[in-house]
């Protein structure tokens, strides 16, 4: 259920900055359409030449009135950060029975009536005005046309009853006052509003970028190890199968990978996990051995630019782990230099499409404006990283 009018003490204190500028500035707008509309209602019921009946009558009209200004704005969608019932019937409701009850009290004004009934018909006049102006038009697609067409019509009521003087003349102009004041309060609450979903937004999307690159990492640091241990422990039953001496090593091996695996998970989940694009190498070459494919390494790791050894030493690892996965390769061809890394390998099978760590190497290499490319075809498969500098 919808809170439209939540309780005040307990509403601020849960409020952020934004929605306090909200509540301050819908609040303000309510404390206008109230007091405005009394000092009418005050200066009413004090003439005595309005007619007893009349004082009732507009006392109850500008109370009327009030409560459902009030209720108009607190419903209003352009005021809040909190959801909205579709209120937008008895929104035009209200606007149309503000509107009739204003040309009801416009006819004494054309009429041969005493001058009491004109003072307290202008009276009430000018509290409905108000309201109209605070509550209703400013939130109308043509709201300027509508202020004007107010103006002119109320107005011309009013000069003539109270005459050109200062006051009447401040009433005349009145509605398009209010409406280009009220205008502004919601111009500037919907500033703060964007703004503060705009800040809302860059703290998700940070959120989530951080996500994003734990996974990343967490991919990374545990796909290659955990392919080299499946290898490790294919081995291992080979010898065991065999009765071969090699069995032990093999498990050893394999008890100090299980063990890198668990403290690298570690460090990915602590943060301060680093890597290194020489070490990677030489456990590429190592791994690939065990598998049974020869890695050629053309170049060395310092031909790279220190701020991209490590982009390329997650990539060493990637490529590295795709070959053990979804290749048949038998030659792996690795290629450093000063603009691009490139691995290829003579096994290539499968669709691009599966090889799902690519794409968060895309984007790690996007965010460094380098890129990667992928080449398939004749048995060959090549990953190539470039743009580095």
């Amino acid at each position: 259920m919808i809170d439209t009018f939540p309780h005040p003490v307990r509403t601020w204190r849960q409020l952020g900055t934004a929605g306090k500028f909200l509540w301050y500035t819908r609040l303000s707008l309510q404390l206008s359409v109230v007091f405005l509309p009394f000092l009418f209602l005050v200066a009413l019921v004090s003439s005595p030449d309005v007619p007893g009946w009349l004082h009732w009558t507009g006392a109850v009209v500008l109370v009327v009135s009030a409560v459902s200004a009030v209720a108009a704005i607190q419903v209003r969608e352009e005021l809040t950060d909190q959801p909205r019932p579709d209120t937008r019937g008895l929104f035009l409701a209200g606007l149309a029975g503000h509107l009739l009850v204003l040309a009801v009290c416009l006819v004494p004004q054309y009429l041969d009536v005493s001058d009491g009934i004109l003072i307290g018909s202008a009276f009430i006049i000018m509290g409905l005005t108000m309201n109209v102006s605070v509550a209703f038009i400013p939130f109308l697609p043509h709201r300027w046309w509508v202020a004007f067409a107010v103006t002119v019509i109320v107005g011309g009521s009013l000069l003539r009853t109270m005459g050109t003087n200062a006051g009447s003349i401040y009433f005349t102009l009145s509605p398009v006052f209010f409406v280009g004041l009220t205008a502004l309060s919601v111009w500037t609450a919907g500033l703060m509003l964007e703004s503060d979903r705009a800040r809302r937004l860059e703290a998700d999307l940070k959120v989530s970028e951080e996500r994003l690159r734990f996974a990343q990492e967490l991919h990374d640091t545990l796909g290659q190890h955990l392919a080299a241990m499946s290898i490790k422990a294919e081995l291992a039953q080979k010898f065991a199968e065999r009765g071969d001496d090699r069995l032990l090593t093999e498990l050893a091996d394999l008890r100090a990978l299980t063990g890198t695996t668990l403290s690298e998970m570690r460090e990915v989940v602590q943060g301060y996990r680093s890597i290194n694009l020489a070490t990677e190498i030489e456990g590429a070459r190592a791994l690939l051995r065990d598998a049974g494919v020869e890695l050629h390494v053309t170049g060395h790791s310092v031909d790279v630019p220190e701020s991209a050894r490590e982009l390329a030493a997650w990539f060493v690892r990637e490529t590295t782990t795709n070959v053990l996965r979804h290749a048949d390769a038998t030659a792996v061809a690795l290629t450093l230099s000063p603009t691009r890394v490139r691995v290829r390998n003579d096994g290539g099978r499968g669709g691009v499409d599966k090889l799902g760590g690519l794409a968060a190497l895309r984007r790690r290499a996007a965010d460094l404006g380098a890129h990667l490319t992928v080449e398939h075809g004749d048995g060959d498969f090549t990953v190539t990283l470039e743009g580095l500098s």
